[in-house]
């Protein structure tokens, strides 16, 4: 079921990554370059049964379409990038540098001579640096020891300067959907909009139709500014609480209301059970 269900999840970020897109306004790119960014949430959610397979299959699906970009039609003229960009956790004597320059390869600022040999060796290793890079970030078996990551902070100082205004940009996100820390001191607010997830708490009554409460209060996640077109998949969104049935069904909808005001536009959710309807769904669009 395990191996199965990696399939599943394969195949169907395949299917957004060659299909689905996000423009800001309606602006066209012509270009045959692409821009292929891997988000990396190292928290808590790590805990989550076979997270880090889950983790690396997507990620080595998401390098084997840069793959068929870069060497479409020859690698030689490639100008494509892969990178993994990994969200700093407090505390973590996590190797982020060494691990974010082993795991990024950037075809335009290398001479054609050495293009193909420059992938072949990433694609060698990569598979190795990542098993490497998920052993490191494995902090204990109890969540306490994991502080959180700031994914609003990273999104507001540093999402646009990995997008590119001359390529088709390409970013899977790999996280449980919480913006989540042990220490909420730090938390901003404008209005009803927060740089956490930590006002879900306000909707955990049955008897709160939580979709109206949040469009009438406004209440959300804080917009950041996406200044550049470009296509999103947010991966394995997975409730913490299992008393709550409907929490996936929530961090799906404030996802794609904050990347929406954020001018993204819409993104695709693929939830960490991922199943064959899902598969399909985005299969017929």
């Amino acid at each position: 079921m395990k191996a199965q269900s990696l399939q599943l999840i394969a195949c169907l970020i395949i299917l957004i990554l060659s299909s689905c897109g996000c423009r800001q306004n309606e602006q066209t790119i012509i270009t045959k370059k692409h821009n292929y960014v891997i988000i990396l949430d190292l928290s808590d959610r790590l805990l989550n049964d076979g997270q880090a397979e889950k983790d690396s299959s997507i990620i080595m699906t998401a390098f084997t379409e840069f793959e068929k970009t870069a060497r479409s039609p020859l690698i030689l003229t490639s100008n494509d990038r892969f990178s993994v960009r990994i969200i700093p956790q407090k505390g973590s004597s996590l190797h982020k540098d060494y691990f974010e320059n082993k795991l990024n390869i950037d075809l335009s600022i290398i001479d054609a001579a050495h293009k193909n040999n420059a992938f072949v060796e990433m694609k060698s290793t990569i598979s190795g640096i990542i098993s490497e890079l998920y052993k490191e970030a494995h902090l204990g078996n109890n969540s306490t020891e994991y502080s959180g990551v700031d994914i609003w902070k990273f999104f507001n100082d540093e999402i646009n300067t990995e997008l590119k205004t001359d390529a088709e940009n390409k970013v899977v996100v790999l996280t449980d959907g919480y913006f989540d820390f042990n220490d909420n001191g730090h938390v901003l607010k404008t209005g009803n909009k927060y740089t956490s997830t930590s006002f879900l708490t306000e909707f955990n009554r049955k008897d709160c139709n939580w979709k109206n409460k949040a469009q009438q209060d406004s209440i959300g996640l804080m917009p950041v500014t996406i200044k550049t077109s470009s296509k999103w998949i947010i991966a394995g969104v997975q409730g913490k609480n299992l008393s709550d049935i409907q929490m996936e069904e929530k961090l799906e909808y404030f996802w794609k209301k904050w990347l929406k005001e954020s001018l993204c536009g819409e993104p695709k959710i693929i939830l960490n059970n991922s199943s064959t309807v899902m598969v399909n769904q985005y299969t017929n669009k």
